[in-house]
């Protein structure tokens, strides 16, 4: 998934349980990794914050983080506890509704951090992160 709003950084999934960031200006090797505790499937860039970007997969989970709070040490990847006081500081929320591997997730155009998720069993879920994340972000 490309970043509109900072064109040279490219975000994708895997089956390595990573969301892996790449400069496109250098292609070397990946700048950071955001991990899940399984295989990730999609990605989705906010669309109004060029730094949070959300994360679902077969961990039945909906990740958001923001970008701008990675550790200036981009050696240290990124550890996923249960727990977001043990978490990364560039987690800010864990939806942990769905019941099936999350296949999809993708942010309202309008309404600000509205999201929808849905999950291999077909459910839906529309639902927005704690106030918390929200307002963490937008500091």
């Amino acid at each position: 998934s490309h970043d509109s709003f900072l064109s040279y950084l490219l975000a994708t999934c895997s089956q390595d349980k990573t969301v892996a960031l790449w400069d496109l200006r250098n292609l070397d090797g990946k700048l950071y990794s955001l991990n899940h505790q399984k295989p990730v499937k999609c990605i989705s860039w906010c669309p109004y914050n060029e730094t949070v970007i959300a994360s679902a997969g077969e961990d039945r989970r909906v990740m958001i983080w923001d970008l701008s709070r990675i550790s200036s040490d981009l050696d240290t990847p990124s550890n996923t506890g249960d727990d977001l006081d043990a978490a990364p500081p560039e987690l800010l929320f864990i939806h942990g509704g769905h019941m099936a591997s999350v296949r999809d997730a993708v942010w309202h155009g309008d309404e600000r951090w509205l999201m929808c998720s849905v999950a291999a069993d077909n459910s839906c879920h529309v639902w927005k992160p704690a106030l918390r994340a929200q307002q963490s972000s937008e500091q």
